[in-house]
């Protein structure tokens, strides 16, 4: 009788884990600050820490605080988070009263604060505060500074007007 070779079962190989890539690291964009960065930036050195400070009449205080509102979460899409920095400024006038402006919204961010074009100041830590002081020069100079591009008598005017009365 002939002899019958027994065939030889191959078992599967077991698949082998994906060779390992190096992830390509993307070049991280420079965000330029903006000028309210740059405005905060340049006056945050000078923060005095303390609300109470007292101001010559050629000077004003600055209090700036960053807040932020959580986004909803609705089942399953979730609102975006918002940020806002609030400042108020105190002066004082010739009589020797102060004068403090109400909390005023000086700029807003709608997003997360790893956004690409988020303002410097949304990486704060919630709550944070800076008091600090300033020229009331300085300050008719950031709001020159802000003001819209086109050339509006009607804006000059009014700067004008609030910086003599100051």
């Amino acid at each position: 009788m002939p002899r019958v070779e027994k065939k030889l079962k191959r078992r599967p190989r077991p698949a082998l884990p994906p060779p390992l890539r190096k992830k390509k690291e993307s070049p991280k964009k420079e965000v330029i600050p903006g000028p309210i960065d740059q405005w905060l930036i340049a006056h945050r050195a000078r923060d005095i820490g303390q609300a109470e400070c007292p101001i010559t009449v050629d000077e004003a205080r600055v209090r700036v605080e960053m807040k932020m509102e959580k986004g909803e979460v609705d089942d399953f899409f979730a609102d975006l988070d918002e940020y806002s920095l609030h400042w108020s400024i105190t002066f004082l006038r010739a009589s020797g009263r102060y004068i403090v402006t109400p909390e005023s919204v000086l700029d807003m961010h709608t997003g997360q604060a790893s956004d690409d074009f988020a303002p410097q100041w949304v990486s704060w830590p919630l709550g944070t505060t800076g008091v600090f002081r300033l020229t009331k020069e300085e300050l008719v100079q950031f709001f020159i500074s802000m003001r819209p591009e086109r050339d509006d008598d009607e804006v000059r005017h009014n700067v004008s007007i609030w910086r003599y009365g100051i």
